[in-house]
């Protein structure tokens, strides 16, 4: 079976821009978690023609509804799904494992983690993060989160990029391929440009 990639792209809600200050986003995080758990069921539900097992206890929604499967739902292995997301597509990553037991594993890139989450995690979890996600640093949802994941997990941040580029200082890490960590690959297509 041929792997399949399914992207699901959730837009922000966008303050209109006026003159003077500018309004605040959305900052109902639960609810934006809760929204995109919600999303990202719906979408295997309608490609696989199958629903999740329901963990939580309510009765199934309407927002749910059966339907026929898509036609190449046969070729989508749901004992291998992911989630990735980016910012607050990262932060319903949690959430949507709670969900949905169907995300055997998922990807927050550079989401915080506010959202209520009492309940460990057992699933793999990548946290990627800025330079400031550390250990101790600003945002302390990132460490709360870390004593709540059970199961595989990494917690990475990746430095130097602008320290190289902008402030002259080297950084090797991203100077090329290494024997040492023959898992990052780096890439240089020939061709125009």
């Amino acid at each position: 079976m041929s792997p399949l990639a399914v992207a699901v792209q959730v837009h922000h809600r966008s303050p209109v821009v006026t003159p003077g200050p500018t309004p605040r986003a959305d900052r109902n995080f639960p609810k934006a978690g809760a929204v995109r758990t919600e999303d990202v069921t719906f979408v295997l539900d309608k490609l696989t023609g199958r629903a999740a097992p329901d963990t939580s206890g309510r009765s199934p929604s309407k927002h749910r509804p059966w339907a026929l499967p898509w036609e190449g739902g046969p070729r989508i292995d749901t004992r291998r799904v992911a989630m990735v997301g980016h910012s607050a597509g990262g932060f319903s990553t949690i959430p949507a494992m709670l969900r949905d037991t169907r995300i055997k594993a998922a990807v927050n890139m550079d989401g915080n983690y506010h959202f209520p989450n009492d309940t460990p995690v057992d699933r793999p979890l990548l946290m990627l993060g800025r330079p400031s996600d550390v250990p101790g640093g600003r945002d302390g949802t990132w460490d709360e989160t870390w004593t709540e994941l059970t199961g595989w997990k990494r917690w990475l941040t990746v430095d130097g990029f602008l320290d190289t580029h902008v402030r002259g200082r080297e950084r090797p890490l991203l100077d090329g391929p290494s024997a040492r960590y023959p898992e990052a690959r780096f890439h240089t297509p020939r061709g125009p440009g």
